[in-house]
């Protein structure tokens, strides 16, 4: 078990550095992504979001997800690495 300065040592650590080092990897993160979709948006013809929404397009649902997700991996890499 631990002993109460380790404990405490421990939740100070996480509270002063993990804690909102984690919340503005993750709100940079999404805003990273959600740009990347909006670009995406921009170079392919027609409203990409219509297209994915409203019409039902299969096809082009799977391309944003995979942007999406490449972006996303790449982001992991950039933070872990």
């Amino acid at each position: 078990m631990l002993k109460p300065f380790l404990a405490n040592a421990y939740w100070e650590h996480l509270v002063k550095e993990a804690l909102p080092a984690t919340i503005i990897y993750s709100l940079a993160g999404i805003l990273l992504a959600l740009l990347a979709f909006r670009l995406l948006d921009w170079l392919t013809p027609g409203d990409l979001n219509r297209k994915i929404f409203e019409e039902g397009n299969i096809a082009a649902a799977i391309l944003g997800a995979a942007l999406v997700l490449g972006v996303c991996g790449i982001i992991v890499a950039a933070i872990a690495g």
